[in-house]
């Protein structure tokens, strides 16, 4: 039965409850959160609600197309300057995660994070996740990815210029030296393309049998993927605080990829193990009973 919420009001106390979770995330646990910008940028996307599909394509385009165009340019302009590195800081940074003192690691937190989003920086984050928004937007209204079979024609176009994009924009750069200045641009519109082409691509993947039966396993870690998200916070602070194991900056890449497979298959076999008992993730749970202001039903009736 559908229920009679209004939406606007429905979605922006869920997205104000998710940036809560990201504000803990963010400054308790891991700078690089990035539960917190979507949150507060996805409440900017109530204004488009009403917006005809025209509208999103156009005012997609332009803020990603403006921002990134101009940064560019800036970049270009300054690129004598680009490439030096605050060794200092690094320094500070890799000292104070292995250190033993919880408000120590705090407060490189919180630096490292205003450093990335604060001022001016959060401007441009806005100009480059809202366009995401919007286009996903488009597309949820489009129902391509709901009804696969019957546009199956505009998605295999959206496919080949996904991939055109995507390897334009991302491998193009290294063809001409791969200079810094590019980097914003191979950011944010390649990785623009390369997100859409890897959904388009997962899409048909899950339209053949044997292609579901390759992805049915990562199902339950979507359904999860809050919680996975934060478990995976939560396992590295423990490994790479000097609260913890102490290991940050002490890692070489071969290690990190095994540590990587390691986690995320144990989080495979845990989240389709949870979900064959529960019905959401435990802070899919806590989000969903927050949203709607009571506790929601957690475990699964028996029989």
């Amino acid at each position: 039965m559908e229920r009679k919420i209004r939406v606007s009001c429905f979605l922006a106390k869920r997205l104000t409850i998710l940036a809560g979770l990201g504000l803990i995330h963010a400054f308790v646990i891991w700078h690089g959160d990035i539960l917190l910008s979507y949150g507060l940028i996805g409440l900017l996307l109530l204004l488009f609600l009403k917006a005809s599909n025209a509208s999103l394509l156009a005012w997609g385009a332009a803020l990603l197309g403006g921002s990134v165009g101009l940064l560019s340019l800036a970049l270009y302009g300054t690129r004598s300057a680009l490439g030096g590195s605050n060794q200092l800081a690094i320094t500070q940074a890799i000292t104070s995660y292995q250190s033993e003192s919880l408000i120590t690691i705090w407060e490189q937190n919180y630096n490292d994070w205003m450093n990335a989003n604060g001022g001016i920086g959060f401007f441009f984050l806005i100009m480059v996740l809202l366009p995401l928004f919007l286009f996903g937007m488009y597309i949820a209204r489009k129902r391509w990815l709901h009804e696969p079979e019957k546009h199956k024609s505009i998605l295999r176009k959206l496919w080949l210029v996904s991939l055109i994009g995507f390897v334009g924009f991302k491998v193009g750069p290294y063809l001409v030296g791969n200079p810094l200045w590019l980097s914003y641009l191979q950011d944010n519109v390649g990785g623009t393309f390369s997100a859409i082409f890897y959904i388009v691509s997962i899409t048909f993947i899950a339209q053949r049998k044997i292609g579901q039966r390759i992805i049915q396993p990562f199902a339950a870690v979507g359904r999860m993927a809050l919680t996975n998200y934060l478990m995976q916070s939560m396992i590295c602070f423990i490994l790479f605080y000097g609260i913890g194991f102490g290991l940050y900056g002490s890692i070489r890449p071969l290690a990190g990829v095994g540590m990587v497979l390691v986690i995320f298959t144990g989080q495979i076999f845990l989240s389709n193990w949870w979900l064959r008992r529960f019905r959401f993730g435990p802070f899919e749970w806590l989000w969903r009973s927050l949203t709607y202001g009571k506790r929601q039903p957690l475990r699964k009736l028996e029989g």
